[in-house]
């Protein structure tokens, strides 16, 4: 009987030992498969990881590409601007070169014509100071003839006078 028990226990511890066997396999197998679905899924992660990473570089590269074409547009709107506004004061510096001539010109010529007129008028005030001067000769020579004829009336009167007085004093003596 102790035998039996003995052996029933050894059959029980064996049985015992096979189910500790059979669990920790089993354990282990279940580790096993909780590290490789660990690893799986760190390796998913891993992998969503440097995907998102690679998708915000690609996004950062885009934007700085964005940035850059933004830039470069800004600045060739920049360089635009300038080279219309260059061209605009050039025309403007071109026109107002053209008004200065033109007024310029105009000046020269008002001027000129303002010679012309002052010539004109000190030639016109020569000729009327001769004529006025020749005028004043005559009436001055008119003047003259007249008083020299009104002296020759009174020296012949004066003349017929004293023959007058001359005669009547003659006669007396």
């Amino acid at each position: 009987m102790v035998r039996a028990q003995t052996e029933e226990l050894r059959r029980i511890q064996k049985h015992a030992d096979d189910e500790r066997d059979k669990l920790q396999k089993e354990v282990e197998k279940e580790r096993e498969t909780v590290q490789k679905e660990r690893e799986q899924e760190k390796n998913k992660f891993e992998k969503d990881r440097n995907r998102l990473l690679r998708e915000r570089e690609e996004e950062r590269e885009e934007v700085e590409g964005i940035k850059e074409r933004l830039r470069r547009e800004k600045d060739e709107e920049v360089d635009r601007q300038r080279k219309e506004l260059e061209v605009e004061r050039v025309r403007v510096r071109s026109q107002l070169d053209k008004n200065i001539e033109q007024v310029e010109a105009e000046r020269v010529n008002v001027q000129q014509k303002l010679e012309e007129e002052k010539k004109r008028l000190v030639e016109k005030a020569e000729e009327d100071r001769k004529r006025l001067k020749e005028q004043v000769r005559k009436a001055i020579e008119e003047v003259m003839r007249r008083h020299a004829a009104e002296l020759h009336s009174v020296q012949e009167a004066l003349s017929s006078e004293r023959k007058t007085n001359q005669e009547v004093s003659v006669p007396h003596s």
